[in-house]
């Protein structure tokens, strides 16, 4: 199967702005190694923020 018939009956891409790509690749990770992966590379950066309020990694 080609890409293009791949994507054929997919018709909200030709909604899509242009220049938003049809496919993103991304690693062949699970959701909990990614976010481990991030967590040692970049400690220090917001995990998560919520009506305002910041909360980092270590809590």
């Amino acid at each position: 199967m080609s890409n293009q018939s791949e994507f054929k009956d997919h018709v909200w891409l030709r909604h899509y702005d242009q220049g938003v790509p049809k496919h993103i690749a991304y690693p062949e990770k699970d959701l909990f190694t990614l976010l481990q992966q991030k967590v040692t590379e970049q400690p220090q950066v917001t995990a998560l923020l919520f009506f305002g309020k910041e909360t980092g990694w270590e809590g």
